[in-house]
This record gives C-alpha cells, structure tokens and sequence, in this order.
C-alpha cells in the first residue's frame, strides 16, 4: 500500500517529512512519498467531476494513487487547516484511509472545504480550482472549462480580493499582485446581476434578500456598493428552499447567511458560500433579522415545553 505523508516545508528539523517518509523507507521498505500542502490541488465540481491531485516529485498524481493519507502539522494557520479538511473529506468518500480522522470531522473555515463537502453531497457548485501554490493554480486553470474566470480569496469576506478576469494574462497579473492569498478560480456563472442571500434562522429559511450589484462590478454584496430587496419565500421554488436548508444541515449551522445565485444559462440556483457569522445588527434589514431570530427562539421554546 502506498502512503503519503503531507505536511508544511517550514516545520522545523523535527518535524522534517521529508526526513520522516525516508526513515520510513529505510526501516520497512514501505512505498512512502511526501509533499506539501502547497503541492494539493483540489478540483471541484459535480460530485463524479471533483477530484484531488498531488503534485510528488514533479509529477502530479490523484489522490487516489494512495491506501492511505497521513496529514500532518496542518493546525499552523485557518488556510491549511481547511485544505487538511477538504482532502480529509475526499480521501474518505473514496475510501482512502486518513491519519488524522480529526481533519474529516473539522469545523469549515473557509470557501475551499464549503465548496468540497457540498459537491461531495451532490449539491451544485462552480466548478472551482484551488491550490496554495500560484504557478501550479495557473497550469490548471484551463480545467475551469472556460473564460472569463472568477479568482477569489477563500478567506476573504464582503467581495474582498475578488476579481473577474478574461484571460489568463490578466489571471496572473492577479495571482502575482496577491502572493500572500490562498486563492480559488472558479467558473464564472452566467447571471442577471444578482444573487440571494438565505437568512437561516432554527434551521429554516427565515429571510430572502436579493442583492443587485452596481453596473460597474460584477460582485453583487452590498458592502461593495450593490443594492439589496427582500422578497417573499413563496417566490422561491420549494426545492430549492429545501436544498438551502439541507445545506445549513450538513454544516450544522441553526444561524448562517447562505448566498444562491441563478445561472440563467443552466436555469438552476447554484450555491456560491456560506457565512457563519451573517451581519445581523448591521448591514441591511437588521429590523428583518432580528425579528426572524426572534421567531426562532420561539419555535425552539414551543419544542422544549
């Protein structure tokens, strides 16, 4: 069985894995190989379409070239936890063995393993391409299908670092402006300017707001000068609601803001993020907000009595 260790090139003589796959060899004669987080590339898209890659030795593999995944020192920063969750998560939904278990059951903290845990339960995404390193995210940001292409910061909130980019000239003049973010590309989805925001309150949809972006961007949130509306539940398909709600299941997250947006050429709602902690007490409809909450609170009242 072949194993592969993955960890981070700075951790320190003790904590070398390049020393640790080549003792590992010496002393067993097991196939062990190694990389770093920087050399994971993680492809999403429908759930047959998703995979990860590896880049070993200046080859890149698939992930499921190996029996088992040891993920190592992947608690030094939010990026590389997140990255440990979501090749956790796809090793195990190919029935590859993972050290440590812990990384398959982590909290999500940022778009990359939203994105992972969504496709792998069959729920439309973009499809997305993300890895640390910018040169290998530029080799492979023809898997995307087409241009123009979104390139976005996975930690990044309120459209900050988010750029929409026609080729790849301009893609890496982005990448090379923004070295120090974790950076996704992903498809840029047909749309008539808008997207909506799913206020969840006690797992249910509470609140619809549709935000309309200004002329002049292609980011529709209100903090980077879009307009926002409110509009009635009934106006949304029920399957749709639904999907919202089984989204906020799978995270476990009772309160979050879930943001859809309409392909107007697949005429389907595709999810794009969700966000754990919504603007409540500020932002737009904050009067809205509370009220749904306050709803909420009741329901789970009614239900302990």
């Amino acid at each position: 069985m072949k194993t592969l260790i993955v960890g981070r090139p700075q951790a320190g003589e003790k904590n070398d894995i390049t020393v640790l796959a080549e003792q590992l060899v010496a002393q067993s004669g097991m196939t062990v190989e190694h990389a770093f987080y920087e050399d994971v590339v993680c492809r999403i898209g429908a759930a047959e379409t998703t995979s990860v890659l590896v880049r070993v030795a200046d080859e890149t593999v698939p992930l499921e070239s190996y029996g088992l995944v040891i993920l190592l020192q992947w608690t030094a920063s939010r990026a590389l936890g997140d990255i440990a969750h979501a090749v956790a998560m796809y090793a195990e939904s190919k029935g590859i063995a993972v050290w440590n278990r812990e990384a398959t059951a982590a909290r999500s903290t940022t778009k990359l393993s939203q994105l992972m845990r969504l496709a792998l339960n069959g729920i439309a995404v973009p499809m997305s391409v993300f890895c640390l390193d910018g040169t290998l995210l530029l080799k492979h940001a023809d898997d995307i299908g087409s241009w123009p292409l979104i390139c976005k910061d996975v930690l990044a909130s309120r459209g900050r670092n988010n750029f929409l980019v026609q080729d790849r000239a301009e893609l890496q003049a982005v990448l090379a402006e923004v070295q120090s973010a974790p950076m996704i590309l992903q498809q840029w989805v047909p749309n008539d300017k808008s997207d909506l925001r799913f206020f969840v309150v006690d797992s249910k949809v509470g609140l619809v707001i549709r935000r309309k972006g200004a002329d002049a961007s292609h980011l529709n949130n209100v903090s980077a000068g879009g307009s926002a509306e409110i509009i009635p539940i009934e106006e949304i398909p029920h399957s749709t609601i639904a999907e919202v709600e089984q989204v906020a299941d799978l995270f476990g997250r009772e309160l979050c803001g879930i943001d859809y947006i309409f392909d107007t050429d697949k005429q389907r709602y595709v999810f794009l993020e969700i966000n754990g902690t919504p603007q409540i007490v500020n932002g737009v409809f904050v009067t809205e907000k509370i009220n749904a909450i306050v709803t909420g609170i009741n329901q789970v009242k009614e239900r302990s009595v």
